[in-house]
């Protein structure tokens, strides 16, 4: 008979051999202050460069604020430029106006209707012309005086209408756009001032050219009065 086999006893795995843990590199102090000492260093670029930019993006605004302002006032000046570049040509044309004006009315006292009917359609297309470029007449007549647009050259003593009123108009004036470009002579009316007393107020003040050159007309009379008599008197004694 044969003998039973013998059992093998079972093989007990074996165990894997575990991985040995690295060691952990080791630094040395003077690695690690140098190390300190460039990130401080790349700490310190990176703030300095964030300074920069902020103070470069607040200088961009002011720039651009800057920028904005000058283009306006350029457009500005150059809309004023073109509106009123003719203002030399059409202050001349004025002076054709006032001529042809004047002519027109001395020939309505006797001259013959076709010599006034000319005149008139000169006049008529030249005004035409002006008014396209944008020149219109100053109303003054009956208005309260306005100094940035009328020049007083005299006054009128009158308690209709009231005082600082235009009562006549002695040469019309005119403003090209919103600008005036000649104003208009005008006579003012002032409160009748009683004899013996100087007038005052807006009296005084329009009148002033005038009073100016009539107060100096009669001092240099007076001064020659004067003189005559002390030449009398010397040549007496």
């Amino acid at each position: 008979m044969n003998s039973p086999e013998k059992q093998k006893p079972q093989q007990q795995p074996k165990p894997q051999p575990q991985a040995q843990e690295q060691p952990s590199p080791k630094f040395k102090e003077s690695d690690l202050t140098r190390m300190r000492g460039q990130l401080e260093v790349m700490i310190k670029a990176y703030n300095d460069e964030k300074a920069r930019s902020e103070d470069l993006a607040v200088r961009l605004k002011y720039m651009q604020s800057d920028y904005e302002n000058l283009r306006r006032r350029t457009d500005k000046q150059l809309d004023d430029m073109r509106r009123y570049a003719n203002e030399g040509l059409l202050c001349s044309l004025l002076e054709t106006v006032d001529e042809l004006e004047l002519a027109l009315r001395t020939a309505k006292h006797g001259t013959s209707d076709a010599i006034v009917q000319g005149v008139e359609m000169t006049l008529k297309k030249l005004k035409k012309v002006m008014e396209q470029e944008g020149v219109t007449e100053i109303c003054a007549l009956c208005r309260e005086f306005d100094p940035s647009k009328h020049a007083a050259v005299g006054r009128v003593e009158t308690d209709e209408p009231k005082e600082g009123t235009v009562i006549e108009e002695v040469r019309k004036g005119y403003m090209l756009m919103d600008k005036v470009i000649r104003p208009s002579m005008v006579r003012v009316a002032v409160k009748p001032v009683a004899a013996g007393k100087s007038g005052c107020g807006l009296g005084q003040a329009t009148g002033a050219v005038i009073e100016t050159k009539k107060e100096s007309k009669e001092e240099s009379e007076s001064k020659n009065e004067l003189g005559s008599k002390s030449q009398g008197v010397n040549s007496h004694e």
